[in-house]
C-alpha cells in the first residue's frame, strides 16, 4: 500500500512541478501557494489511505466509510488545486504567446529593413556599374561620330581614366588607328 501511495504522489508532484515550472516566476507566489497547499492534501490522502488499509485489514466498516469520504475530499481538493493550476499555467501561455507575436512583429519589421537596405544597396550598385561602363563608351562613341561624320579633330585622343579594361583597351586602339 505504501508503495503505491508514494507513486501516487509521485505522479501528481511531478504534473504540479511541470506546471509549476511552466508558470514560472510571473505567477510564482500563487503556485507557491498551490504547491503548498497541494502537499497538505496529499499528506491527508496519504493518511486517509493507510487508514482504509487498516480498516479494511481490521474489517472496521465506520472506519471504511469515513476514509473514503476523507480520501474522496482530498482527490477533489487535489483536483480544484491542478485545475487552478493549469488556469495559471494558461494565463502564462497566453502571456508568453503575446510575448512571442511581438517578437515575430519585430522581426518581420527588422527583416523588412534589412532587405530595404539590400535592395538600396542593389539599385545604387547597379548604377554605379552601370555608369562606371557607360560613361567611357559614350566619349569612345562620341569621338568615332565626330571622325565619321569628317568633322573630327584626328589630333585629339580619347583619354580615360580607367586603368585597365575593354573599354580602356578599345580607346588605345582607335586612338592607335587615329595616329596611323
Amino acid at each position: 500500500t505504501n508503495l503505491w501511495v508514494k507513486c501516487f504522489m509521485g505522479m501528481f508532484q511531478q504534473e504540479i512541478y511541470q506546471i509549476q515550472t511552466s508558470v514560472g516566476a510571473a505567477n510564482g507566489n500563487n503556485v507557491d501557494k498551490l504547491y503548498a497547499t497541494f502537499g497538505e492534501s496529499i499528506q491527508k490522502f496519504s493518511t486517509a489511505l493507510e487508514s482504509l488499509s487498516e480498516s479494511i485489514r481490521r474489517g472496521n466498516s465506520e472506519g471504511i466509510i469515513r476514509n473514503k469520504q476523507i480520501i474522496d475530499a482530498a482527490l477533489t481538493e487535489l483536483e480544484a488545486i491542478v485545475a487552478r493550476m493549469r488556469a495559471g499555467y494558461e494565463l502564462q501561455e497566453s502571456v508568453v504567446l503575446t510575448e512571442l507575436s511581438a517578437n515575430e512583429e519585430s522581426f518581420q519589421n527588422k527583416t523588412l529593413k534589412l532587405l530595404g537596405a539590400v535592395f538600396l544597396f542593389a539599385v545604387a550598385t547597379a548604377i554605379f556599374i552601370t555608369l562606371s561602363i557607360t560613361a567611357p563608351l559614350k566619349k569612345i562613341l562620341s569621338r568615332l561620330k565626330d571622325i565619321a561624320g569628317g568633322e573630327g579633330d584626328l589630333t585629339k585622343r580619347i583619354r580615360l581614366n580607367q586603368q585597365n579594361g575593354e573599354l580602356r583597351e578599345m580607346a588605345y586602339w582607335v586612338n592607335s588607328f587615329l595616329e596611323n
